[in-house]
């Protein structure tokens, strides 16, 4: 019985003594526990992670990759680069500004061709007179008389329109012929007036008529256009109208 009683007595005390350790150093105990528990993870994390290592050729196929990498940012470099020698601009090309030329009815508007080729036989005469044999006179002569032989085309000196077709007697078969500023044309010896209406236009070249035989009244002079021109109803000199035959 004492001896029961002694050893409880004794585990009170070591009770005691541990109680009052622990209220005393309680905190640095605790504090000590958690570094341990710290420590011990880290190490077992360490130790249970298996270590990872790379695939056999991993090497060589990154430093093949860096090689083409680079390989392209060259070729990138030298593509994307500018010349040295800067390229030269085009030049604009200045196109002339285009201009027609002349058209045929300007021409016609300055100058007459001449209705038939052939010997002038007679000049254009006013203000004197001259001899004229198949009359048997002297007198004045408003026209040129243009030699040629029947057949030979008569044709319009200049762009018009048909104002008259008559015959005369002393003429024979007559044309007139209308053109711009205040202009008309006169013809004697046609061979006929059938080609042509009065009222239709005509055009620089166009044939009027073939020649026939000589107007009555200038029969000795033998086959000729007998060709006048009048200005707003005077008649002018038709040499100064023609162009160079």
């Amino acid at each position: 019985m004492n001896r029961w009683n002694g050893a409880r007595e004794r585990a009170g005390r070591a009770a005691r003594a541990a109680a009052a350790f622990f209220e005393k150093n309680g905190f640095y105990c605790v504090l000590a526990l958690c570094v341990a528990v710290i420590a011990g993870t880290a190490v077992y994390t360490r130790t249970s992670v298996p270590e990872v290592s790379p695939p056999p050729g991993y090497e060589q196929d990154l430093s093949a990759g860096m090689q083409e990498d680079q390989t392209l940012r060259e070729a990138i470099g030298e593509t994307a680069q500018p010349s040295a020698s800067p390229t030269a601009v085009p030049q604009a090309t200045v196109l002339p500004l285009w201009t027609a030329a002349p058209s045929s009815s300007l021409l016609e508007d300055t100058e007459l061709a001449w209705p038939i080729r052939g010997d002038v036989l007679r000049e254009y005469v006013q203000g004197s007179v001259v001899y004229l044999p198949t009359l048997e006179a002297w007198g004045t002569h408003a026209g040129l008389d243009i030699a040629g032989q029947v057949g030979d085309e008569v044709k319009a000196p200049m762009s018009g329109t048909v104002q008259r077709l008559y015959v005369d007697p002393l003429w024979g078969n007559v044309m007139e012929i209308a053109h711009p500023g205040g202009l008309v044309t006169r013809y004697m010896g046609l061979q006929t007036l059938a080609l042509l209406q009065e009222g239709d236009p005509v055009r620089q070249g166009q044939l009027l008529s073939p020649l026939g035989d000589a107007p009555a009244c200038e029969q000795m002079d033998g086959p000729h256009l007998h060709f006048e021109a009048l200005r707003d109803g005077e008649p002018v000199d038709p040499r100064t109208l023609l162009a160079e035959q």
